[in-house]
């Protein structure tokens, strides 16, 4: 009986993990191929590049802007799903693996970006 009822409550207490165990933002480092500081814009929040933005992990594309002279316009933060999601989709079923998938806590963002730039002045 014991393991009957492991077997039922175990999933139960696995669903959602990656949204129960993942923090609601991540710091990301950003550097660029140019010699020089300059600003740059994520989710509506500036920063300096070189340096680090902390992104919220909703799951949405994050996309780096600058206007700086000869570099790449818009960058893109690579995403790739989280590992814990799986653990949950095979032992949660369709209630974790969804909620996971609708706060977006799945999705782990790269740590490091880096932003292309033409020449190094």
């Amino acid at each position: 009986m014991k393991k009957i009822l492991l077997a039922i409550t175990l999933p139960l207490l696995l669903t959602a993990c990656a949204t129960i165990t993942s923090p609601s933002s991540e710091r990301v480092n950003v550097n660029s191929t140019k010699n020089k500081t300059f600003t740059a814009t994520i989710d509506g929040q500036q920063f300096t590049v070189p340096g680090s933005v902390k992104i919220k992990r909703n799951g949405d594309e994050k996309i780096i802007l600058t206007t700086e002279k000869g570099c790449a316009p818009s960058t893109s933060i690579d995403r790739e799903i989280e590992t814990i999601f799986w653990g949950n989709f095979i032992f949660g079923g369709v209630l974790g693996s969804s909620t996971d998938l609708a706060t977006g806590k799945m999705w782990d963002y790269d740590d490091f970006v880096t932003i292309n730039c033409v020449g190094n002045g």
